[in-house]
């Protein structure tokens, strides 16, 4: 009778350890396919548009419409000021719909630091370009042609012009991100 509990008792405590492991197994298997329908709906709902998409786009062409217009009528270092002041004005009047980021640097910054869904940067980007163009097109009929792009100097590169606004930028983005 000795012999044959020595030899169940190894064998129950083997079959307890199987038992254990199959259901650590099921167990760490549910958490995997958890956590795997979870990221997959999260991948779901951020390729998802929102609602207000198209508040969205046009609060920031308006944005980037009234700061282009204040900084293309900026011409002297007090005027400078008044873009600082357009742009509290533009923050205060839009924040709550789009972020008021009206400048694609911004956009790009946020959407870098996972505040921005990829699938909204486009928007962004579309409508801030067309707010830009249309303040250059009103301040280029209301000068008569005074103002008006020209794109001789386009292949021009001034590596001290560059190294300024890489470094405001980039402070202001972090100001931004801060």
């Amino acid at each position: 009778a000795t012999k044959k509990t020595s030899k169940k008792a190894p064998v129950k405590a083997a079959e307890k350890k199987t038992a254990a492991a199959k259901t650590e197994t099921k167990t760490t298997v549910k958490r995997v396919v958890a956590e795997s329908t979870a990221k997959s709906k999260r991948v779901e709902l951020d390729s998802k548009l929102p609602n207000n998409l198209i508040n969205i786009v046009i609060a920031e062409v308006i944005g980037t419409f009234i700061l282009t217009l204040a900084a293309l009528f900026a011409s002297d270092i007090l005027s400078s000021m008044y873009v600082g002041f357009a742009l509290m004005f533009i923050v205060a009047i839009i924040g709550n719909i789009s972020g008021a980021h009206v400048n694609p640097a911004v956009t790009f910054g946020l959407w870098t630091m996972r505040k921005l869904k990829t699938i909204l940067v486009p928007f962004y980007w579309g409508a801030q370009f067309l707010g830009a163009m249309a303040a250059i097109v009103l301040v280029g009929s209301l000068t008569n042609g005074g103002f008006a792009l020209s794109f001789d100097q386009f292949t021009a590169f001034s590596w001290s012009i560059f190294a300024m606004e890489l470094v405001g930028t980039a402070v202001f983005v972090f100001g931004i991100a801060a």
